[in-house]
């Protein structure tokens, strides 16, 4: 019953034509007796009745661009999922691995006690080798650092410091920021330029909670923590939209989880066209500010900002949901020359590029997106590199030293105090 939407596959391909991991390494691998490519894996299950047989679906990174691509819109990462989550089954649980990645929100609130601790620990040779041995983290990754101050207490420092604008458009509906866990542990410097971005502009802004959306656990095919978290997060979110707010999320993968795997997840379309209607990517949100002429960013610019050249690389499941591009047409419209990448994801996809038995596919994968921004017009090594996903800076990174924000962080340092 979970895999019937398999039969609706025509066998076009087009699916393996966008699908940059089976690109990389052919349908020998990623394939079975039935079918290759990322529908193979349900077709090979369904047809045989071997889930074991299906275990090529592992190589789904669920970056979602078949989705679009599919002319019958057939969700080929949730059947993978599906399949990744049968294999547990039949294996007696969930590998040490995937119970690491899925709940990462946990691992990462208690790390973040003692960050500079935790930072020390996590980057001893003897502690890469042991979490490449027992958990399958390939010791070649940068083991994601803990902030000092996560951005629960930064936010909070910030409003003792700087009260908001007495100046607030009250035209304009209150916002809230979701504390996704990667942001507020890993990645505040993110969350707080959301947050001094829309200071500047005059428009209330507030955090929510920290909580576990259930990106990181249904990537590992953990669907029922994922569902639990999922009905959790979308109840407390609906109440915050019943208050005529809206609801800004800084990390693509989490909003794309929103607008679209919720669906499925929470299994409520009220609720779920709720959420889709009312979550945004902060340019999203500003790019449509202007566009309604509520907001004219003009004012707000530095008149010497910088006029680098810009490279813009979209997250492969932003791209899914519709707002790929709005960056960089938003920094188009300030009058910055913008180079844009047209490759389907950069490879590293979450925690899938920081698997040992995955780590090679991921860089191999992430090259076609190096190899652009270097041949891409005017390349220096000055030149600006914007990148909406934190997995796909952390790939960026490691071949390049170039300067890499995220779009709403590059934008705060371009407007005025």
């Amino acid at each position: 019953e979970d895999l019937k939407e398999t039969l609706y596959c025509i066998r076009c391909s087009a699916c393996m034509n966008v699908c940059a991991n089976f690109q990389a390494v052919g349908g020998h691998a990623f394939g079975g007796e039935c079918y290759t490519g990322g529908i193979g894996g349900a077709w090979t299950v369904a047809t045989t009745g071997s889930i074991k047989d299906g275990r090529f679906a592992e190589l789904c990174s669920g970056c979602t661009r078949c989705v679009p691509n599919c002319p019958v819109k057939i969700d080929i990462p949730r059947l993978n999922t599906i399949i990744k989550n049968r294999l547990m089954k039949i294996e007696g649980g969930p590998s040490v691995q995937k119970l690491f990645f899925g709940n990462f929100s946990t691992l990462a609130k208690y790390a973040s006690l003692t960050p500079k601790t935790s930072n020390w620990i996590s980057n001893l040779n003897v502690t890469r080798s042991v979490m490449e041995r027992i958990i399958g983290f390939d010791r070649h990754r940068k083991i994601p650092q803990f902030a000092n101050k996560t951005l629960v207490k930064q936010y909070k420092e910030h409003r003792q410091k700087y009260s908001q604008n007495k100046k607030l458009n009250n035209t304009l509906p209150e916002l809230i920021l979701f504390a996704d866990s990667f942001t507020n542990y890993n990645s505040p410097n993110i969350g707080m330029a959301i947050i001094k971005t829309f200071d500047k502009f005059g428009v209330s802004i507030t955090l929510s909670k920290v909580l576990a959306e259930g990106r990181a656990s249904q990537s590992q095919g953990l669907i029922g923590l994922s569902k639990r978290r999922a009905i959790r997060v979308a109840e407390y979110l609906e109440n915050i939209i019943d208050d005529g707010k809206e609801i800004i999320v800084a990390e693509p993968s989490v909003l794309a989880l929103f607008r679209y795997d919720y669906k499925r997840l929470i299994n409520d379309d009220i609720l779920f066209n709720k959420l889709a209607k009312h979550t945004f990517d902060p340019i999203e949100y500003i790019n449509m500010l202007v566009v309604n002429k509520q907001l004219k960013i003009s004012d707000y610019l530095k008149k010497d900002r910088e006029r680098k050249k810009l490279f813009y690389h979209g997250h492969c499941q932003l791209k899914t949901i519709g707002a790929g591009y709005v960056a960089s047409e938003f920094f188009k419209k300030l009058g910055y020359s913008v180079n844009v990448s047209n490759v389907e994801c950069c490879g590293m996809a979450g925690s899938f590029g920081y698997k040992k038995e995955f780590y090679k596919l991921s860089k191999n994968v992430g090259n076609d997106l190096i190899n652009q921004i270097i041949l891409s017009d005017s390349f220096n090594n000055n030149t600006i590199i914007l990148a909406n996903g934190t997995s796909c800076r952390e790939q960026i990174s490691d071949e390049l030293n170039n300067p890499i924000y995220h779009p709403i962080e590059y934008l705060e340092t371009l407007l005025k105090l």
